[in-house]
């Protein structure tokens, strides 16, 4: 369960940004679903700048919504004309996963920022094995912006994107 300075940054987040309340509330149903529970009702609800939260929240559960905000953001900036609404969105993402990272406890010893870093570079990696298959067949402008783009991740002072870069180079190599 979530402690509670991290469901009152969630509490703020959903205030921010009601209109996805649908789509968290999709997400936590299917979840349920799928891990065998009982099927449950809205987990949230946000009625005029009210947030009722119906149950305990776990942290998993947070990080699926800011995931789902973090997705609505990226839609929203590559809308020329949701730009605005997009940046919105991505500072609210941003204080939520920052409020994840600092609040919540280790899980195996290992921090949430650390294994969302991890799945990042996961998928990195199997991107950037599919372009070093078609390496080939593309063309050679695309795929010198890949390249150029791992490189410059690799050189990255942030570590973890530094890592990923490193994974993506040597998917890439694996796949060429």
């Amino acid at each position: 369960v979530a402690p509670p300075q991290l469901v009152d940054a969630f509490r703020t987040a959903v205030r921010a940004e009601p209109d996805l309340v649908g789509q968290m509330n999709s997400a936590f149903r299917r979840q349920a679903v799928h891990a065998g529970q009982e099927e449950i009702g809205n987990l949230i609800d946000a009625v005029d700048g009210v947030v009722t939260i119906n149950g305990d929240l776990t942290i998993g559960q947070i990080e699926m919504a800011r995931s789902i905000l973090a997705e609505a953001a990226q839609g929203a900036l590559r809308s020329g004309d949701r730009r605005t609404t997009g940046r919105g969105m991505q500072q609210t993402q941003e204080m939520l996963r920052d409020a994840i990272d600092s609040l919540a406890p280790e899980i195996d010893g290992v921090r949430i920022g650390q294994i969302r870093a991890n799945v990042a570079t996961e998928e990195a990696a199997n991107q950037a094995f599919g372009i070093g298959e078609r390496a080939f067949t593309m063309n050679l402008d695309s795929a010198m912006t890949q390249i150029r783009q791992i490189r410059n991740r690799i050189a990255s002072e942030d570590p973890n994107v530094s890592a990923r870069g490193q994974a993506e180079l040597q998917a890439f190599r694996y796949g060429f």
